[in-house]
This record gives C-alpha cells, sequence and structure tokens, in this order.
C-alpha cells in the first residue's frame, strides 16, 4: 500500500511531503568475510532501517558501506565495528539510493552476522 513519506529537517522538523511510496522489507541475509552487495536500487529507494545481528557465542567486526558511483564504496558506520556475541547494531538513519546505488557489507566471519534492511520504494 502505498505512503506518503514526510520529509524531516536535521532537527525532526517536518519540511512536507515528498512522493508517494511503498513500506517493503529490502533485503535480508548473512554477511560474508568479502564485501559483497545487499542492496542493489534498481528504483530511488529509501532505505530507513539496517539491522546486523550477530548469532555467534564470539565479538564479531563487521563493516556497511554505500556505493554511489559504481567504484568507490562509502563506509556508512566506524570501520571494523565490533559487535558483540549476540549483539544488535540498528542504523536508522534515512539513507536514500537512486538506481545503480549499491549497500554493502562484510564481518570477520561468513554467515554469523544476520543482516535486514527495510524501507520504502517509490510507489
Amino acid at each position: 500500500m502505498p505512503v506518503n513519506v514526510w520529509l524531516l529537517d536535521s532537527h525532526g522538523k517536518s519540511i512536507g511531503i515528498d512522493k508517494l511510496y511503498t513500506k517493503v522489507s529490502l533485503a535480508d541475509g548473512k554477511l560474508q568475510t568479502s564485501k559483497g552487495t545487499l542492496l542493489p536500487a534498481v528504483v530511488e529507494t529509501r532505505v530507513m532501517n539496517i539491522t546486523y545481528v550477530n548469532t555467534d557465542s564470539l565479538a564479531r567486526t563487521v563493516n556497511l558501506y554505500i556505493k554511489r558511483d559504481g567504484a568507490n564504496s562509502i563506509e556508512i558506520i566506524s570501520p571494523d565495528l565490533s559487535l558483540v556475541a549476540g549483539g544488535m547494531l540498528v542504523d536508522t538513519r534515512l539513507h536514500t539510493l537512486e538506481a545503480g546505488d549499491v549497500i554493502e557489507g562484510d564481518a570477520s566471519v561468513a554467515d554469523v552476522v544476520k543482516y535486514s534492511i527495510s524501507g520504502v520504494k517509490e510507489a
């Protein structure tokens, strides 16, 4: 079901309606040890929530990137962020992706850190 997305300034004040979007689960899976694509944007996409969960009994390091130009990945969390055993990282910052942009990630050990990405896509 399409929804209106209200734009907020850096202080949380509403600056109006942007476009009609549909709320969706965008991607989920398990991180690998080499940087890989978690979400390729095929249309304008607003990422509202990125969650990492460490299912291992030991702390693991994780990375999260956005690639906007097809060549350069930019880290959007601290490099090699340590995620405690059983811990969760939730990024609730708004990330607006254009068609062709990519969210990437990796972890120090494969298949032990789960990820989930949700947001809205242009309706």
